[in-house]
């Protein structure tokens, strides 16, 4: 017996590739590796719910019980008995058993090893194991056991491959006569063979066969099996009797034989189909009718128009017998292959086929064997092909490759072709001596080694080579894996191990592990109380991080080793509690208050999960958790605070509103109710601009809108129906946040009719003063008006005629090349080539962006002449909106090759202006710089801060501007346009509009520029 460490158990299980079993002492499945899931046709929960005895052949389960208890006592250590999968096929195999002992329990750990796969490894190298009609078998020469036999062996001894595989020969065939078997024993001791000893024997029901009896010796991994081969001759000796009598040979095809008879009279169309024919799919005779479409209707529709082509080349003569291999179903409906032939036996007056005989041969068990067999030929190759491992067959006396792998290939960058019939010291040894291999007692196991492939690049190889002899020479096997990867991935897993402790240990969550001193059971059988009390004095913290000591101001060595109990140390119970629920869904989330080790209380939000061993069993928990004590308080302070405004809003005398875009009450304090008249409940179901006046519904949606905007509104006037159907005067601030509008209203009718009445008394006042006056200065007054009325006319005509004069001049140019450029396409677009039209478009498209920005200038800065853009100063962060702009037009700098620097040293400067104003001045300044720089230079945005101002700089180094040029810049009255280095037009309004609207936000605009140097714009706004 050993102790083996579960982990080695369960890496066992996943790299060894024969079947595993782990079995308790009453031979009841624990666990399986995935080997033998795939192989016996079993999913892992189906298995597990089964004995070892389940798994082999019924008829041998009292001796494989007996061998198990040879086991447990120490008498044996292996088993030949075959494993029967779940679909019923026997599985010949050779098992070694041990007992080992895991946690201090005792279990069963099985090996098997496929014997199939070894026979069918030596059929590779040494014979030819395919579908004979000749019956053959292997058994193993040692114990007579039978290994494998082949079809023709079943049919002609009348047993079954479950029968026959594990058993000896004299078991299955007894009739075979002492004397045969010592004549045969001294010819394969003699010479290794036997070939036709004849023989007399019984078959399974009582038959009498006679034959001749041959078999060879072979070896394998150091075992000896044998190969008999069986030749038939009872056909012969019995030939003369057979033929006696035709009709009892027509009875015997029709009832004895394995085929169906069917006899078609192809002028009535009617077909004769035997006993035989109908019982072979599982019909009673009178079950179906002898007719042509009987045969139709169970032909499968996919064979049925190649079995009736493959007649018609019978019937016309093209082909001498007519014969089809087809699907056709029986009646459980299921489809079986049969063979089916047929020939025309006679023929009418005419010499026209009028009877056509054949038969059928139910032969789904021979496609299933050929499909079976032909995957057992291709087998070998195949694993040999498709192995992880490289593989080199290397003949140990010219030390040349014999065969190698395309995994061997692979990995050292050589063609098959290269390497067979080359010396291993050339490309794999690399001089070294394959004979470093000395016996075949002594292999060579994973031995790691250095070695380059064909690009020379070193490849660390573990390596393993066995020698096998074959056809009386000897090879060295050599099988390797390339580690390289494995070897530079080595430091990768210790630099993952050292990541992940420091994220343990850095983490701000407390994290920590506690363990038990033994694994304990939690379901319905066990005393969960008594669980309960051992676990809160034996369960202890074995690793805890910074954050968790933190937790508790206590250092490591105080924290390992603590318990449950102390922990819950107040109120024991509640802790218990707590662990069942965390035992009885693995996992639980909570808050509780604890105490740290200074007796101070705490807060923590936790989440433990529990830990279990390979049988579920509880082994201890890991827990995350955060000090939330400073969290909850602030929950409570707001909490208050709530009620604080709650209180407000209810006792307040103004009108407070909370409502959606649609003007619904979501929320109304008293006041609503004592001004509408309504109750509470029926005012939910109404908009507040159900009360507004008519003639105020439209500018109070307007309001709403520039509300969506985020514009603040303040003092907004306008009419609410009041309960005593009259309409009152109400004042509001409103806000609007998170799609929901904030109001408080006051009525000021009052206030709004005493206005009126001041207003009229000063009226009639004024209007008394003012009649004196006017009589006085009339005159004057209206001298003074129309000479500044003059002065206004004449500045404004001026303007206008500056303005005209712009816009004629520079939309006459862009416009006339627009128009050109069109009227050659529309009146002779055939006779460009692909290219011109492309470079037409660009044309057009920069033309018309030019016209675009050119138009855009022009109205802005008409629209501020006239007073007719809103001036709107609202506070925002200066650095986001410089940000925002460089944004939206990077990618134009960017088709130049040029770099926009936003040398932005402060993370965030307030400022109260018009932001689109401002985000208009940034967008020129900037596009100006892109337009006159030249490519792959860098233009520079920078803020800075001096005692009244903050003040943005646009820096760039291209073309620059002459002193005449730049005395002219702000001057309506001069032409300043001019071409960008990427032949960008101009529209010299952009610097008229930013120095108004820097002068509009109290700031101001000054230019430093010279030739071939660069231009810098200031532009500052006051803090």
């Amino acid at each position: 017996m050993s102790s083996i460490n579960n982990d080695l158990i369960y890496g066992l299980f996943s790299l060894v590739t024969d079947y595993c079993f782990l079995l308790d002492i009453d031979g009841n499945i624990i666990d399986v590796n995935q080997v033998v899931l795939d192989n016996l046709n079993y999913t892992k929960d189906d298995i597990l719910k089964l004995n070892v005895y389940d798994i082999h052949p019924k008829s041998r389960r009292k001796e494989a019980k007996e061998i198990i208890q040879k086991i447990i006592a120490g008498m044996a250590s292996e088993c030949n008995i075959p494993l029967k999968s779940n679909n019923g096929n026997l599985i010949p195999v050779f098992t070694k058993v041990k007992i080992i002992e895991i946690d201090k329990l005792n279990y069963i750990l099985g090996i098997s090893k496929d014997l199939t796969k070894e026979i069918d490894s030596i059929t590779k190298f040494e014979i030819a194991f395919d579908e004979s009609p000749q019956p053959m078998a292997i058994t193993d020469l040692d114990s007579g056991t039978y290994l494998f036999i082949n079809q023709a062996f079943e049919n002609l001894f009348e047993y079954t491959k479950q029968e026959v595989i594990g058993h000896t020969s004299s078991e299955i065939l007894p009739s075979i006569t002492p004397q045969i078997r010592r004549q045969m024993l001294a010819d394969l001791l003699i010479s290794g063979k036997a070939e036709n000893v004849k023989f007399k024997l019984n078959t399974k029901t009582g038959k009498s066969l006679i034959g001749f009896l041959s078999g060879k010796i072979f070896e394998s991994n150091g075992r000896k099996f044998l190969l008999s081969s069986f030749q038939d001759i009872t056909l012969n000796d019995n030939l003369i009797n057979e033929l006696q009598s035709a009709k009892e040979r027509w009875n015997y095809a029709l009832e004895s034989s394995d085929l169906g008879v069917w006899d078609w009279n192809l002028i009535t169309n009617e077909v004769f189909f035997s006993k035989k024919w109908k019982s072979m799919l599982g019909f009673e005779y009178d079950e179906i009718s002898n007719s042509l479409s009987t045969w139709e209707e169970l032909t499968h529709p996919e064979d049925l128009s190649y079995c009736y082509n493959e007649i018609s080349k019978h019937l016309r003569g093209e082909i001498e017998q007519y014969q089809s291999t087809h699907r056709i179903k029986n009646k459980s409906g299921d489809y079986i292959w049969i063979l089916d032939t047929g020939k025309v036996v006679e023929l009418d007056n005419l010499g026209n086929p009028s009877r056509f005989v054949g038969t059928h041969r139910d032969i789904s068990e021979i496609k299933a064997k050929e499909k079976a067999l032909s995957e057992q030929h291709d087998w070998n190759r195949t694993i040999f092909e498709s192995a992880k491992a490289g593989i080199v067959i290397i003949d140990t006396n010219t030390f040349e490759v014999v065969d190698v792998n395309q995994t061997a290939c692979d990995i050292l960058k050589f063609k098959q072709s290269e390497l067979i019939g080359k010396k291993c010291g050339d490309f794999f040894c690399l001089g070294q001596n394959c004979c470093e291999y000395k016996t075949p007692d002594f292999p060579i196991l994973n031995k790691e080694k250095v070695t380059h492939d064909s690009e020379g690049k070193e490849l660390t190889i573990i390596k393993s080579v066995i020698q096998k002899q074959l056809n009386n020479k000897l090879y060295n096997i050599e099988s390797f894996v390339d580690i390289t990867d494995l070897k530079s991935k080595e430091k990768e897993i210790v630099e993952s191990q050292r990541q992940l402790d420091l994220f343990f240990n850095q983490s701000l969550a407390g994290f920590f592990f506690m363990k038990t001193e033994k694994a304990v059971e939690w379901n319905n059988k066990v005393d969960k109380n008594a669980t309960l009390d051992y676990i809160f004095n034996n369960q202890k913290v074995t690793k805890v991080n910074q954050s968790m000591i933190s937790q508790y101001n206590a250092k490591e060595e105080q924290m390992i080793g603590l318990t449950p109990r102390y922990f819950f140390s107040d109120n024991i119970e509640y802790g218990k509690q707590i662990y069942k629920t965390l035992f009885d869904s693995g996992k639980i989330h909570l808050n509780t208050t604890q105490k740290k080790l200074d007796g101070t209380e705490v807060i923590i939000e936790a989440d433990y999960t529990c830990l279990y061993d390979i049988n579920g069993r509880i082994i201890g928990m890991f827990g995350i958790q955060q000090d939330v004590t400073k969290k909850q308080l602030f929950e409570r302070l707001v909490k208050e605070k709530t009620a604080e405004l709650e209180k407000y809003f209810d006792i307040s005398m103004d009108l407070i509103i909370i409502s959606d875009m649609e003007g619904r009450f979501k929320r109304f304090n008293n006041r609503w109710v004592e001004l509408l008249g309504i109750s509470p409940e029926e005012l939910k179901d109404y908009r507040f601009l159900d009360f507004v006046h008519p003639e105020d519904i439209e500018e109070t949606i307007q309001i709403m809108k520039s509300l969506s905007m985020n514009k603040p509104i303040t003092g907004f006037v306008n009419r609410y129906r009041n309960k005593l159907n009259e309409y009152v005067y109400i004042e509001w601030n409103s806000v609007y946040q998170n799609r929901v509008i904030y109001g408080a209203g006051r009525d000021i009718t009052q206030m709004i009719e005493d206005k009126k009445e001041i207003i009229k008394l000063l009226d009639q006042s004024r209007e008394t003063n003012e009649a004196i006056e006017t009589m006085l200065y009339q005159k004057n007054v209206l001298i003074e008006e129309l000479e500044s009325i003059k002065e206004k006319l004449t500045e404004a005509i001026n303007q206008k005629d500056k303005f005209v004069s712009i816009m004629a001049h520079d939309l006459r140019s862009p416009l006339n090349g627009f128009i050109g450029l069109t009227r050659l396409m529309a009146e002779d677009i055939d006779s460009f080539s692909k290219e011109e039209i492309q470079e037409i478009a660009e044309k057009l498209n920069l033309s018309s962006n030019h016209l675009s920005d050119l138009l855009e200038n022009l109205l802005s800065w008409s629209m501020t002449q006239r007073g007719l853009i809103e001036f709107n100063p609202i506070e925002f962060d200066l650095i986001k909106i410089i940000s925002k702009v460089i944004a939206t037009i990077k990618l134009s700098a960017e088709q130049k090759g040029i770099t926009l620097f936003f040398d932005q040293h402060i993370d965030s400067i307030f400022v109260t202006a018009d932001i689109n104003m401002v985000q208009t001045i940034l967008r020129n300044l900037i596009s100006n710089a892109i337009k006159f720089s030249n490519a792959d230079s860098t233009i520079i945005i920078e803020v800075r801060e001096s005692e009244k101002d903050y003040i943005i700089k646009v820096k760039d180094s291209g073309i620059g501007m002459s002193p005449e040029l730049l005395a002219k810049l702000f001057k309506m009255d001069e032409k300043t346009t001019r071409t960008g280095t990427a032949d960008e037009k101009s529209t010299g309004l952009g610097l008229l509009l930013c120095n108004d609207y820097a002068v509009r936000n109290n700031g101001n605009l000054t230019i430093e520029s010279q030739e071939n140097i660069g231009t810098t714009v200031y532009f500052s706004l006051p803090k």
